[in-house]
């Protein structure tokens, strides 16, 4: 299991579009045979920051959810509203 931690800063004016934007892409990656969890968070104190937590059944399917319409779709959208680099970061399960 993989489990992916995105934190994402969009500028308040375009907040409703990117929420209805990966809204869309959360539903979207949802169905994913290797999807675990795809959920979508707003930080209670900074309007500009969101995480998404996603979790993958293996690393290979990490890689092909970035391979989707829907995915590719989203980031065309969205990545212009950034005002930072993306915080990404994989973590591996301990047993």
């Amino acid at each position: 299991m993989v489990v992916k931690c995105a934190t994402l800063y969009v500028g308040t004016a375009h907040a409703d579009a990117f929420i209805a934007a990966t809204k869309i892409n959360q539903a979207c990656s949802r169905q994913e045979s290797g999807v675990i969890a795809f959920d979508f968070f707003h930080h209670q104190s900074n309007p500009e920051q969101y995480l998404l937590y996603e979790v993958y059944n293996t690393q290979e399917a990490v890689v092909a959810h970035t391979e989707t319409d829907h995915y590719k779709t989203w980031i065309s959208t969205v990545r212009d509203w950034f005002v930072k680099p993306v915080d990404r970061a994989l973590y591996d399960v301990i047993d």
